[in-house]
């Protein structure tokens, strides 16, 4: 099952979409041709050249598009003198000076949000190239902490031991002294 909308997706789209709407179909064709087909083994090449003729002789070449404007401007100026051929191309010129102007102020408005989306752009990587510079300053902070740490615990660990011995053995001896002068 396929999905054909029904209404534009964007309100500034509703004479496009109008118009798209509008269209009439392509001509179909009433009148088909046969086509046939042949398969041979023999590549004889002397052939070769009466076979595409016999091919391809028939066949319109291939176009993308189908030259109907054409046609449709021929109708237009049947019948029309100079003057009014004139006014006609003129009216032509001046509907697509129309469409190019909104095609000019779309691009204008496209280029406008492109520079301020690389404003943005340029704003957002001289703020992440500030927070990589604190972050590098706090790691380098964190480090030297750390280093200090380091070193005050390994101190610690190889004086230490001799020191609360002395200070455990301090203590006992002020505390005996305490008690026999306060007996």
């Amino acid at each position: 099952a396929t999905s054909t909308l029904t209404h534009p997706n964007d309100p500034s789209l509703a004479d496009d979409f109008a118009h798209a709407q509008s269209a009439p179909a392509p001509p179909t064709t009433t009148t088909s041709q046969k086509k046939n087909v042949r398969f041979t083994d023999d590549n004889n090449d002397t052939d070769l050249e009466a076979q595409r003729s016999s091919l391809f002789s028939s066949q319109q070449p291939y176009r993308d598009e189908i030259d109907d404007d054409s046609a449709g401007y021929r109708n237009e100026a049947e019948g029309l003198s100079n003057t009014q051929i004139h006014a006609y191309h003129r009216q032509i010129l001046e509907e697509q000076d129309a469409q190019l102007d909104a095609l000019g102020l779309s691009i204008s408005r496209q280029r406008e949000l492109s520079m301020q989306i690389g404003d943005e752009l340029d704003s957002q990587v001289l703020m992440l190239d500030e927070s990589e510079r604190v972050a590098d300053r706090h790691a380098s902070t964190l480090n030297r902490a750390r280093r200090q740490l380091g070193r005050v615990a390994r101190g610690a660990a190889e004086s230490g031991e001799g020191r609360q011995m002395t200070a455990i053995v301090v203590l006992i001896i002020v505390l005996v002294l305490l008690i026999v002068i306060l007996k």
